[in-house]
């Protein structure tokens, strides 16, 4: 391998200025195409995608049509609720915002009722209309007459007519019974055709906006015409604003607020490391190679990608302490040589070692369920990779060994790894951490992944009093094609899990009660049929009797006795549109290109039994819960940060044998590694953090850094590198400790978890690689010449 490289550097040498006009062109070109890195808007690329378990609750979340909203709150200060809703409402609609509801899109007003009656026999479960025949008796009619009679004479019955003529037996009141849960879930409060608590002190504003609740470009559009809205009412009108837009907007905000205060600071921070470790103007160049691989890692991800999370691209940017590391390394090694060959070969093999331990953990990276995890993996990887290439074959090219001025030192003591010292630190560090692990607590929750400022919490809390709102949504989905065999699969699995639900003892809003299958429908128009030709005598009778008593003329209930007489109209969406039932669809029912979703809400703190979702899963139906999602993603965390570390681990251990010959040398190397994970660990507890995703993140990078110190500091310490390794060491510590531990000012959990994980790690790698691993190693046996 040295003798490939040298050979490489000596062909660039003897056409230097073409190679370096080369790889000039190529930076410029990386410029001119990392312009086209699109800062993504859309945080669906911090969620789960792709076949898991957790992936799949969370699509189910993303299409729930009651999640989807956007809800504003207003009332107080003695004013009008209604007046004020409409005030924002009237001012949304004014700035272009299409989907905006103070009320109900329909009413079921008696006018719609009687169209709806038609549909009622088809609409009725066959035990109702079986249990409504046989409550028929004379006593029954005649006290449901004496009601309509009665109505009909208030100041509301010439508004009733035609629906008590279309309806006299009040048979839509069982109809009413199963709608009543719908009603509730669907957030639906209605005063004199507007939402309102039931105070009456607040008025509610839903705003469905067209685009998804994750685009936070969108998102930050509709939450600027919201706050121009509640501009426009009194000053002493309380408001509250609650949703997954809101939330949207307020991560996008406070990550470009990190980006704007971290990447400055960890540059500052790198300038200031620069000037004090590297005073010669030959020193300046390596500033170049951090610059040049972000420039190439830009355009990688550019290309595989085209747009990043905000998250990923200020990773990005503290990449750079990493991609430094390499060039301090190169520029150590090549001054303090006789020869730019004899510094090159020195360096190379605890420079390879050192890319391939820290490849393997951003490539471990790569497994993740999460996208910008996943974008980050890739970047890194390019970034270090540059980083590896234009330290071994352009660095040399500029830099010239010994320093001029330097006098000639005698050669430093060398020394190898001592056994009892060696394995009595490994044995220490190890105790450490698995203390450290002992009640560690992986986090799964995704509300913990994303920022909540305080006024967000209060409003959401708020709301959720105000309206009587569940703190979380539990629900069953059924899905089908896009298709009509399709929705006609999915109608069916809905009402059968409805239908499960009944019998467990817990009514549920569902769509069914408005959307029978064909088959229920056949059934009940069956059911019905029978009815009449059985009982229809007596029952028509007894009601003819009554009605001629109580005054009623004899062509008063004719609509209602054509439904008997003809045959009952099917249910479809066409029919429920004509009875204006049509608006509670969208509630319940999403239709996507290629699917079609059917929502079942169930009530808040419902606890399902192992039968009970055995049985819903035969009729089609996935159980979403938050404490579900929670479960499932913590338990994704866990393997995550177990694939991650393995991997990581697998790697460095085959590194080290490969590279060190013998078992004390491999575990002195390893020393800092497990420093670091202590160190981690401890500012875990110290901070009171559980362990998430972006902690897992880091864990991986931890590892794969902090051996890159002991090997460069065991190279050190047996006489294949200068002395200098050891500022080169210390030098890139401080640069990674720079530009991560700058994380720490962010205030995006993502962004502080990743900072909190990799300055623990490092710092305590640093300090056991620079003076606990001499500690370890004896006198004597090694040279440079002689050293493997």
């Amino acid at each position: 391998m040295a003798r490939a490289v040298l050979a490489c550097l000596h062909c660039l040498q003897k056409h230097k200025t073409a190679s370096l006009a080369g790889c000039l062109g190529l930076l410029l070109a990386c410029v001119f195409f990392s312009q086209r890195l699109i800062v993504q808007e859309d945080i669906r690329v911090l969620l789960p995608d792709g076949e898991t378990v957790a992936a799949s609750q969370l699509f189910y979340v993303q299409k729930a049509p009651f999640l989807q909203t956007l809800t504003i709150t207003v009332g107080g200060g003695g004013h009008d609720p209604a007046i004020l809703a409409n005030t924002v409402a009237a001012s949304l609609r004014r700035s272009g915002v299409a989907s905006v509801r103070t009320g109900p899109d329909g009413e079921l007003t008696p006018a719609a009722l009687a169209r709806v009656c038609p549909l009622l026999p088809s609409l009725l479960p066959p035990a109702d209309l079986i249990a409504w025949g046989e409550s028929l008796d004379d006593t029954t009619i005649r006290t449901i007459l004496e009601k309509d009679r009665a109505q009909l004479l208030s100041p509301m019955g010439l508004a009733l007519r035609d629906m008590i003529s279309a309806d006299p037996l009040r048979l839509h009141e069982r109809l009413f019974a199963s709608l009543s849960a719908m009603r509730h879930a669907a957030g639906i409060f209605l005063r004199n055709g507007n939402f309102v608590d039931e105070s009456g002190v607040y008025g509610m504003v839903l705003v469905r906006p067209q685009s998804s609740m994750t685009d936070t470009l969108a998102a930050a559009s509709v939450m600027e015409q919201v706050k121009k809205a509640l501009l426009e009412l009194p000053p002493d009108v309380e408001a509250y604003v609650s949703g997954s837009y809101r939330h949207s907007e307020a991560n996008t905000a406070i990550v470009k607020s990190d980006l704007r205060r971290v990447i400055p600071v960890s540059l500052i921070c790198l300038t200031v490391l620069f000037f004090l470790f590297l005073r010669t103007r030959q020193a300046l160049i390596i500033c170049a190679v951090p610059l040049a691989s972000l420039c190439v890692a830009a355009t990688v991800t550019a290309w595989i990608w085209g747009s990043v999370s905000g998250i990923v691209l200020g990773f990005g940017g503290v990449v750079l302490g990493i991609t430094s590391d390499y060039a301090i390394h190169t520029y150590y090694s090549i001054i303090s040589a006789r020869s730019v060959e004899e510094g090159i070969t020195g360096l190379l093999r605890p420079l390879l070692t050192a890319l391939v331990t820290t490849g393997a953990a951003f490539a471990a990276l790569f497994l993740s369920a999460i996208p910008a995890i996943r974008q980050m993996a890739g970047m890194g990887l390019a970034g270090i990779t540059a980083a590896a290439l234009f330290s071994l074959f352009l660095l040399p090219l500029l830099l010239r060994s010994r320093v001029p001025g330097r006098e000639e030192q005698d050669p430093p003591e060398l020394g190898s790894a001592r056994f009892f010292p060696t394995f009595v630190m490994v044995a220490g560090l190890i105790a450490l951490v698995l203390f450290g692990i002992r009640g560690l607590r992986f986090d799964g929750d995704i509300r913990n992944m994303a920022y909540f400022g305080q006024d967000i919490l209060r409003d959401d809390e708020r709301t959720r009093a105000i309206w009587q709102m569940p703190s979380e949504g539990t629900f069953i989905v059924v899905e089908g094609e896009n298709t009509p065999a399709g929705h006609a699969t999915a109608i069916q699995s809905n009402e059968r899990v409805r239908d499960s639900m009944l019998r467990a003892g817990i009514t549920p809003a569902s769509i069914a009660p408005l959307m029978p299958s064909p088959e229920r429908q056949a059934e009940s128009r069956q059911v019905w049929s029978t009815l009449w030709k059985t009982q229809g005598g007596r029952i028509r009778a007894s009601f003819e009797a009554s009605a001629k008593e109580l005054g009623f003329a004899p062509d008063a209930f004719r609509p209602f006795f054509s439904v008997v007489e003809n045959r009952p109209g099917a249910v479809n969406r066409e029919s429920l549109s004509a009875a204006g039932l049509d608006f509670f669809l969208p509630m319940f029912v999403v239709e996507t290109p290629a699917r079609i979703l059917a929502y079942t809400i169930l009530p808040q703190k419902t606890v399902l039994g192992d039968d009970v979702l055995e049985e819903i899963s035969r009729a089609g139906g996935q159980f979403v819960s938050g404490t579900l999602f929670r479960k499932t993603m913590t338990e994704s965390v866990g393997r995550d940060i177990f694939t991650f570390c393995l991997i990581t681990v697998v790697a460095v251990l085959f590194s080290v044998v490969v590279v060190f010959s013998s078992l004390v040398r491999c575990a002195a190397v390893c020393l800092p590694v497990l420093a670091a994970i202590a160190g981690s660990l401890a500012l875990f507890h110290l901070n009171g953090s559980s362990v998430g995703m972006f902690h897992a993140v880091a864990l991986p990078l931890v590892i794969a850094l902090s051996v890159d110190y002991g090997i460069f500091m065991l190279a050190v310490l047996e006489g294949r590198l200068d002395t200098y390794g050891k500022k080169g060491v210390m030098f890139s510590a401080l640069t990674t400790l720079g530009s991560f531990g700058c994380l720490l000012l962010a205030r995006h959990p993502a962004l502080f978890a990743i900072g909190l994980t990799v300055t623990g790690g490092i710092g305590s790698a640093m300090i056991t690689a620079l003076f606990l691993l001499p500690r370890v190693v004896g006198q004597g046996a090694y040279s440079r010449q002689g050293a493997p």
